[in-house]
């Protein structure tokens, strides 16, 4: 990867946990989601589409519009914040939400748009199974997204 690469990726998409470095993040993005593009694209190409559909799609304008901005207090609802999402071009699919549990809320730790395996056309995520992974399901006014 590129140090061009790592400077667009660096503010975009920053590894969130505590003595991960952004490159052990990205190795590890690669190996569970880019891997089935592998024949497809270089490990560099993977990330430059991603990048570029993360600026295409505005999720955080979109947010912003409708009043959903980061707070360390305020919380939103799990439709709210799909229903701006689903305004952007993803084409009315439902993004995957997941959160941590946080004092009674939930914390939103990432929101997934899912494309199929050319990069190309917005899909539904699969049904996720990862060990320790809690999608959003609650329908109250009780998710948290961080600063």
């Amino acid at each position: 990867m590129t140090a061009t690469l790592q400077g667009h990726l660096a503010p975009d998409w920053p590894s969130l946990l505590p003595g991960q470095s952004n490159m052990d993040f990205w190795t590890a993005q690669w190996e569970k989601h880019g891997s089935c593009s592998a024949e497809r694209f270089a490990q560099s190409e993977y990330f430059e589409k991603a990048l570029f559909h993360r600026h295409n799609l505005d999720i955080d304008g979109e947010l912003k519009k409708v009043g959903i901005i980061p707070d360390r207090i305020k919380t939103y609802s799990r439709s709210a914040i799909v229903n701006a999402i689903k305004k952007t071009k993803t084409l009315q699919v439902e993004p995957e939400l997941v959160c941590f549990p946080d004092n009674g809320n939930a914390l939103l730790w990432e929101i997934r748009v899912c494309f199929d395996a050319d990069l190309v056309e917005i899909i539904q995520c699969p049904i996720n199974k990862s060990k320790g992974v809690n999608l959003c399901k609650t329908k109250s006014n009780s998710i948290i997204i961080p600063v």
